[in-house]
């Protein structure tokens, strides 16, 4: 584990690997400040799961990008701002659960 942790933040959208699945769905990968350490991944996870409203889409992290599957004009708006929320609360509880 790094000495000091820098809050993990979303940089922008990678167009390169999005990609559209089946129907009007898409694999949006979004760009994380670095690759987020084990147990802020597992952080991350839990705070989505716990996250409630409707529609909620799946969201997971893989090395330093953020894959969101969501429809096209949902990787804007609430869902986005749900999920930067989430990343904000993640790095709040990572930090308690493991300070430096």
């Amino acid at each position: 584990m790094p000495d000091v942790f820098i809050d993990i933040t979303i940089q922008g959208l990678d167009e390169a690997q999005s990609y559209q699945r089946s129907g009007g769905f898409w694999e949006k990968a979004f760009c994380l400040s670095a690759i987020p350490p084990g147990e802020w991944i597992e952080i991350f996870d839990q705070s989505w799961d716990d996250v409630d409203f409707f529609p909620k889409r799946h969201a997971r992290i893989e090395q330093n990008r953020l894959i969101f599957v969501c429809l096209e004009e949902e990787a804007i708006g609430y869902q986005m701002d749900e999920l930067t929320g989430t990343i904000g609360r993640t790095n709040i509880t990572y930090r308690q659960q493991y300070p430096a």
